[in-house]
């Protein structure tokens, strides 16, 4: 039946791309007037059809359509369930009983706003204030909550603690929620061989951080075994894996991997290299970015390579810049962002404050600086972070802000804050910082877009570009990471502002989002 069903609307797919009036689906699904099919394999849906068929006149289109409003419907009826297996041995285990309340009504109610969509932005705060209050998502909601984890994987450390028995039961019985089945177990496999070497890709590259863990060098000698029968993606993520007790003992395979087929396996490789100061890798930057960069008289020159090479090409530098940056430049950063930042201090004599304060051509200036920014984000090296953020240009730099220690990096960004209002460079320093923010930097943050909003220069952020970042992407991150207990400060700052001004919508929204965050707060205190 369900096979004739299928034939069918595959008929009638074909009459709607060719037209009514050039072709038909009766021809193939036998049926009548206006090309509507009447036999489907299904008495009852073969009736309806045929009272469709019957209303065929000069408006060929409409029984088509009729007709196809009938079998999807059909298509999407439920199905009667299976007999249950004989063999004991096949038979589902039931979920165990649950040892974790439901959360409340409120909370449960707020939640199905979520999962239909209605700011979902706070569904990983919902979860985690759930999860510390020892409580569970209900079970009416496991379904939506396992196929949202299925398709954000940036959700799913949220979500997996709340599902409780029943949902990881769920998990369990396929292979589209398996996700919530395994994340948290981090009980070594058994055999370790047998789990790298047989499972699914993300059942290997977990199976080889736990083996990592206890024995680096059989895991790393276990990658190189199937090394030949795994796809470049795969490869590329087992290079990846391998940052879990990196060591010097990586080196000869890193250092071979270089020479792979694969791009993304080449970079993953030169990645890792670039942890090991005494590596091979790391002295060819070293001598690349030291020929490059060097003290004349006060200050530094600079001297860029003038063609791409190809063993610049194999230690994973890339020939053609982005639009924004010249290809000179664009060599230079590389190299300098895969140096270690110890090569510096040893080549030129100088610390981290002193060879930024060195002088050097504005040109050039920019660039050196970001390169170097860019090598102490990557080893989140603290005195080269202080030393560059010191040195102002923070628009260069918001992604270190992050690397300094929660309160100073609060303070710096409050500092900057008070002293320059809040434009283009202070949303991004902003953004670039997780949530929850704390107490002072929230209240900065809110009194300092409430400002520009009393001017109406929340329109679009001062200094920023038409696709940069405007008031209504700033306000996204605001509501997210406002400290919780703010967040009434919010409230009442922007609720001043709406009753005095014209709303153009962006305040509205604003406000309700925040509100919605309160309720949330409020149900699950």
């Amino acid at each position: 039946m369900i096979a004739g069903v299928v034939k069918v609307w595959d008929a009638m797919v074909a009459t709607a791309l060719i037209g009514t009036d050039r072709g038909g689906a009766g021809a193939a699904g036998g049926g009548s007037g206006a090309g509507v099919p009447t036999k489907t394999g299904s008495d009852r849906l073969t009736v309806l059809l045929a009272q469709v068929a019957v209303r065929a006149g000069a408006d060929a289109q409409r029984p088509l359509l009729d007709a196809a409003a009938a079998i999807t419907v059909f298509r999407r009826a439920g199905t009667l369930p299976g007999s249950a297996p004989k063999d004991p041995g096949t038979a589902v285990e039931p979920a165990r009983s649950e040892t974790a309340p439901r959360c409340s009504p409120a909370a449960s109610a707020r939640l199905a706003l979520m999962l239909d969509g209605t700011h979902n932005e706070f569904l990983s705060e919902w979860c985690d204030r759930v999860a510390a209050r020892g409580e569970r998502v209900p079970e009416e909601h496991l379904i939506l909550m396992l196929e949202r984890g299925r398709q954000s994987i940036g959700v799913r450390s949220h979500l997996a603690p709340v599902l409780g028995q029943r949902g990881r039961w769920l998990a369990g019985l396929t292979d589209r929620w398996r996700w919530a089945a395994d994340l948290g177990d981090d009980t070594p496999p058994q055999d370790m061989t047998a789990a790298f070497l047989t499972g699914r890709p993300e059942e290997r590259r977990r199976a080889l951080a736990a083996w990592r863990r206890l024995d680096p060098v059989a895991a790393r000698e276990a990658v190189q075994a199937s090394w030949r029968e795994d796809n470049a993606g795969d490869r590329a993520a087992f290079i990846e894996g391998l940052k879990v007790g990196l060591s010097e003992r990586d080196e000869p395979f890193l250092e071979a991997a270089l020479d792979d087929r694969g791009k993304t396996v080449r970079i993953a490789a030169a990645n890792l290299l670039t942890r090991l100061p005494a590596s091979r890798f790391s002295d060819r930057m070293a001598a690349r970015a030291t020929a490059a960069v060097g003290i004349s008289g006060s200050g530094l020159r600079i001297s860029v390579p003038k063609e791409f090479t190809r063993d610049m090409a194999r230690d994973g530098l890339v020939e053609k810049p982005p639009p924004d940056i010249g290809q000179r430049a664009w060599w230079l950063r590389q190299i300098i962002a895969a140096t270690p930042l110890s090569v510096w201090v040893d080549a030129l004599g100088c610390g981290p404050v002193e060879l930024v304060e060195l002088e050097v051509t504005e040109e050039w200036r920019k660039e050196l600086h970001r390169a170097w920014g860019a090598a102490a984000a990557s080893a989140e090296d603290l005195d080269w972070a202080r030393a560059l953020l010191g040195a102002g240009h923070l628009e260069d730099h918001e992604y270190l802000v992050a690397v300094l220690p929660p309160i100073e990096r609060d303070r710096l960004v409050v500092d900057q804050i008070e002293a320059s209002g809040l434009g283009a460079v202070e949303a991004r320093l902003i953004a670039a910082l997780p949530g929850p923010w704390s107490p002072e930097l929230s209240r900065a943050t809110v009194e300092a877009a409430a400002a520009l909003a009393r001017t109406g220069g929340h329109r679009r952020l001062p200094g920023s570009r038409a696709a940069d970042w405007d008031f209504s992407t700033f306000t996204n991150g605001l509501t997210r990471k406002l400290d919780p207990d703010s967040v009434v400060y919010g409230l009442a700052t922007f609720g001043q502002i709406l009753d005095t001004a014209t709303d153009d919508g962006i305040l509205g929204a604003l406000i309700d989002t925040l509100m919605f965050r309160h309720e949330m707060l409020e149900e699950l205190p």
